[in-house]
């Protein structure tokens, strides 16, 4: 299916800088010890989450992305370490990772990431556009094959959300990538050692228990959700606290609200999830018909 090209602003397009920074030798090591270069400039950062910057940088005479990563506490060191699962991974729709630097002495980790140009995170896209329905199926398409990827990896992701989904575009054509796998897990660990954002976390993982791929099928619904409201989830709750006891104790889930009719049946799955599939394993036995749906269904 051929897509239109509905992102022709000038808005989208990444800043350019005059100088990069620089990750050879000596560099880097720099930055082990020091963490983000003091010359660095708004141009460079191309984005923050809780765990670290990401900046723009040069490593082997190739454009990337460095993730700085202070190794002050445990989650910043199981946060490294959970970013490693995916190392030299390659999938279209995963963020490579192509080296990750960090010792027992340093004040500081590096990981090193392909550079997508003209990449823009998911959340951004929604306070900017209202995505028509052959968007948001073309990006729950590429949601649901890097998910089944790493899902066959026994690996689950923990915190999928608008802001962990890269658009890479590239002229008329785009496609996403996840990325931030900081709070990743396998299904052989009794639970997460890092939550990811509670507004997007599955009753199981609210209530401590193992996680399967269901937990990440749920944060896709609710992402999905987000995509059509263009609305935070529970935003008519303040507090993140709250959100977690009334999810596990009552049950809550956002609003569903008017739907076009064939997004309507492709989400009639996630949104038994997100309203009142409690149990994983009701929800995980679900997975194959949302796979069908995305994958091999409708969209092409």
């Amino acid at each position: 299916m051929k897509q239109r090209n509905i992102f022709k602003c000038s808005q989208f397009l990444s800043l350019e800088v005059n100088e990069t920074i620089n990750l050879n030798t000596p560099n880097r090591k720099i930055f082990l010890r020091n963490g983000c270069p003091t010359r660095a400039s708004t141009n460079h950062i191309l984005g923050r989450g809780s765990f670290g910057t990401v900046f723009r940088a040069t490593y082997n005479d190739k454009n990337v992305a460095v993730k700085i990563v202070r190794n002050q506490v445990d989650s910043d060191v199981n946060s490294v370490d959970n970013e490693s699962r995916i190392l030299n991974w390659n999938h279209k729709n995963i963020i490579r990772i192509l080296k990750i630097e960090t010792t027992i002495y340093t004040n500081y980790s590096l990981i090193i990431m392909e550079f997508l140009n003209n990449a823009k995170n998911l959340l951004f896209i929604i306070e900017k556009i209202n995505l028509p329905l052959i968007h948001r199926l073309q990006i729950a398409k590429d949601i649901t094959r890097g998910l089944e990827y790493c899902h066959t990896k026994d690996l689950i992701h923990n915190d999928i959300k608008p802001q962990n989904i890269l658009l890479a575009f590239d002229k008329s054509t785009y496609i996403c990538k996840l990325c931030d796998f900081g709070s990743s897990s396998t299904t052989k660990e009794s639970a997460p050692k890092n939550l990811g954002t509670m507004r997007y976390l599955s009753p199981e993982i609210l209530k401590n228990e193992p996680v399967s791929p269901a937990s990440d099928i749920f944060a896709v619904g609710i992402t999905l959700w987000q995509m059509k409201s263009r609305e935070s989830p529970y935003h008519w709750i303040d507090c993140n606290h709250s959100v977690a006891y009334k999810v596990v104790k009552y049950d809550i889930r956002p609003d569903s609200g008017p739907e076009d009719v064939y997004f309507e049946q492709l989400l009639q799955v996630p949104r038994a999830q997100i309203n009142r599939e409690k149990s994983p394993f009701k929800r995980i036995s679900r997975n194959g018909e949302f796979n069908v749906f995305f994958i091999d269904g409708q969209i092409t």
